[in-house]
């Protein structure tokens, strides 16, 4: 299977099979054309374009795209067109540090395209025989990818947050990290993706994070997204991950960036300059 395999897959949006989604002239998302011949009647909030749609420029303000939008979203679920409502408000930005263009729950951001930002954290321990990871294993009942290994931390960015609050947050709710301990976390790099899917484009930019664990701190579930975690040592997620998709998907970028940037992943190891190029595609539509 090898580390590109995972890659590959995580780099694989085609945009031609998309319709672009504008605010103004700031590309912010891409639509599968069932859902923009769908959208298209809403014209009070989208303007049809020939790449796609547009906000109606009539909606001048954050608050306004944000409740059209919304509107626009309960139509969708009553249609069986859309996901249930998460209650998690996601930014709209064109890029991850772009200005706020508006809000929308998160249940329609992979629908929308839109780039989703979030916080994925490494739990590491030094010991005597090496560098050990903590690996956790989502819950069987998990609303997404039940049964997966997980980084020891994750979790997507809402619009009201900071990345730091947000990591402080996760870092309780799933392993029971006190803030103390969550705040020594270091950003490291980020790691990002562009794949289809089959409820859209998933477009995420993670801001990956290395812990260094006293040695006998021991993580527990608090909030039930996690099952249980598991202390490895490096060399044997680092097989996990180059011979299994037991990872959740962008899971294992960031296990792959750990592997780089603590030398298990060499320059002279075959395929390694697609490895670095691949942790980081382009997230702007082709």
């Amino acid at each position: 299977m090898g580390y590109t395999w995972h890659l590959e897959r995580c780099n694989s949006l085609n945009a031609l099979n998309y319709k672009d989604l504008f605010v103004g002239e700031m590309h912010i998302g891409l639509l599968r054309a069932a859902d923009f011949e769908y959208l298209i009647q809403f014209q009070d909030t989208f303007t049809t374009l020939e790449s796609g749609l547009s906000f109606n420029r009539k909606l001048r303000t954050q608050s306004d795209r944000t409740a059209s939008f919304a509107e626009v979203l309960s139509q969708m679920r009553v249609d069986g067109r859309a996901p249930a409502f998460r209650g998690e408000a996601y930014a709209v930005s064109g890029m991850p540090d772009g200005p706020l263009l508006m809000t929308v729950d998160r249940s329609a951001a992979t629908l929308l395209g839109i780039i989703q930002t979030g916080v994925h954290m490494n739990g590491l321990v030094r010991r005597k025989d090496g560098i050990h990871m903590w690996v956790a294993r989502r819950a069987g009942g998990a609303r997404s990818h039940p049964g997966k290994l997980d980084n020891m931390v994750a979790g997507g960015r809402d619009a009201d947050r900071s990345y730091t609050e947000i990591l402080v947050k996760e870092c309780g709710e799933e392993a029971g990290i006190p803030e103390e301990l969550a705040l020594r976390a270091l950003p490291t790099s980020v790691v990002s993706c562009a794949m289809d899917a089959d409820d859209g484009a998933r477009r995420f930019w993670q801001v990956a994070y290395d812990l260094w664990l006293p040695e006998d701190f021991v993580p527990r579930p608090v909030d039930g997204e996690v099952d249980a975690f598991t202390l490895l040592p490096i060399e044997e997620v680092a097989d996990i991950v180059r011979t299994s998709d037991a990872f959740k998907f962008d899971c294992a970028l960031i296990v792959i960036d750990a592997l780089v940037r603590h030398g298990l992943i060499r320059p002279d190891d075959p395929g390694y300059g697609d490895i670095v190029s691949g942790l980081r595609p382009s997230l702007a539509p082709a």
